[in-house]
């Protein structure tokens, strides 16, 4: 039974058919970048150290500047107010950084650290009930 595809002996030509290409088709590169834009790229992972240093620090400043407003002033409030503003402002420090191309392992260093210190607030809010 012929099912008129290849056999043993290789492809079949089939008639009114083009003959099978032997040859792979050229491959033709994809345009998803702009053009050089692999050279703009600056620094190395010391941009993205100073970015999570910072961004910690600014982190445990928020938290340090809300324990103290609970403690002084009464209520869970203010530290999750403090905290959070912490965190928008190092989220938007972030955003401006990584939208310049020199500056983005520094913003991509800002969020890691910002997500290395939210873990850190985090344990600490658990381990201290």
């Amino acid at each position: 039974m012929d099912w008129g595809g290849e056999g043993m002996d290789g492809p079949k030509e089939r008639p009114g058919m083009p003959p099978p290409a032997l040859e792979a088709p050229v491959a033709q590169p994809l345009d998803y970048a702009r053009p050089g834009a692999a050279d703009l790229e600056t620094g190395g992972k010391s941009d993205v150290a100073v970015g999570v240093t910072c961004s910690i620090l600014l982190m445990m400043i928020g938290a340090l500047t809300g324990i103290v407003t609970s403690l002084e002033q009464g209520g869970r409030a203010r530290f999750f107010i403090s905290v959070g503003l912490a965190a928008l402002y190092c989220n938007g420090l972030a955003f401006v950084a990584y939208r310049d191309t020199s500056y983005r392992r520094v913003g991509v260093g800002l969020w890691i650290g910002l997500g290395v210190a939210a873990v850190g607030i985090g344990a600490c809010l658990r381990l201290g009930r």
